[in-house]
């Protein structure tokens, strides 16, 4: 809902500078016109198209990682886990402040409800806003994956 590859610019410049690596990226489309699972979908194309393209862009595809802070490491673990699950060997993954359970019912999430950037209400209101009647979906809360996924579609919703 919020956020822009120009907001993670500087960020993604620093780790091509510091890592010396390539940084693609992925401009997904957003809640609340986009539900889930079309942000899911995106990135995990980008990922397929990326591996495809590596070679012609210079980029090792044995060296690709996938990253991200916020909704985008959700979506990095989710593709890490497709990947896997498609035969896709990823070299790393970098997740900021990772989160990947649907439902905020644990000790820490009680006791950080308040006072900091995002309030307890204000994660609920955002997921409200992405979801439709699917926060049990694996692809939501990754920490749900079990060993295999469901056949990806990809495309669309």
């Amino acid at each position: 809902m919020v956020g822009s590859m120009q907001i993670h610019d500087a960020l993604c410049r620093k780790f091509a500078h510091n890592v010396r690596c390539a940084v693609i990226s992925v401009d997904y489309r957003l809640a609340p016109e986009h539900k889930f699972p079309v942000a899911v979908n995106d990135a995990f194309d980008a990922l397929l198209w990326l591996k495809h393209e590596a070679p012609m862009l210079g980029i090792n595809p044995a060296q690709i990682a996938v990253g991200g802070d916020s909704a985008g490491r959700t979506l990095a673990t989710v593709c890490a886990v497709l990947a896997r699950d498609a035969g896709i060997g990823l070299k790393l993954q970098v997740l900021i402040y990772p989160g990947t359970s649907a439902w905020q019912k644990s000790a820490s999430h009680k006791e950080l409800a308040e006072g900091y950037l995002l309030s307890g209400e204000t994660i609920q209101w955002l997921f409200e806003q992405y979801l439709r009647d699917d926060r049990d979906d694996w692809r939501f809360a990754p920490l749900d994956a079990a060993g295999g996924t469901p056949d990806y579609r990809g495309g669309g919703p």
